[in-house]
């Protein structure tokens, strides 16, 4: 039977949570230096979307909650750019 000690589930959930952020600041980075994320992002969005990447690098609670609201938003803002641009074409068939 093992034993799972408080203090290493914490550890093992925040070295869980500093990978993830690492990750998705890693990706917003690299769209940002490309400037494009599913459609071509302007200057503005590609200025903001590495700030908040490089928010999410640094191993601070702050910057991470900050990084996250703004690198996640700008993801979901293109992701809806895009299925718009993208919609199907209905035949009438």
């Amino acid at each position: 039977m093992e034993i799972e000690y408080p203090r290493l589930a914490f550890l093992k959930a925040r070295l869980f949570f500093i990978g993830g952020d690492a990750i998705i600041g890693i990706i917003g980075l690299s769209a940002a230096a490309e400037d494009y994320f599913r459609t071509r992002l302007n200057i503005v969005t590609s200025i903001l979307l590495g700030a908040g990447a490089l928010l999410l690098i640094v191993p601070e609670t702050y910057t991470d909650i900050i990084g996250l609201v703004v690198v996640l938003g700008i993801f979901a803002l293109n992701f809806i750019k895009d299925k718009r641009e993208n919609k199907p074409a209905v035949s009438s068939g």
